[in-house]
């Protein structure tokens, strides 16, 4: 997964085709380094479950 604030990149499309085929696997986050990298996947993980319910 890219940057989540790409407005170029089509999520909707992406998650709207991951439940379709009702994917239970995961997504890499193709992203800098972080220094506090398990606040920055709690935020791509709320916007996961919430584009994909």
């Amino acid at each position: 997964m890219r940057d989540l604030y790409d407005a170029e990149y089509p999520w909707r499309e992406l998650f709207t085709s991951l439940k379709a085929q009702s994917y239970k696997g995961f997504c890499l986050a193709e992203i800098p380094a972080s220094s506090d990298p398990d606040r920055v996947m709690k935020y791509y993980r709320a916007l996961f479950d919430c584009l994909n319910s």
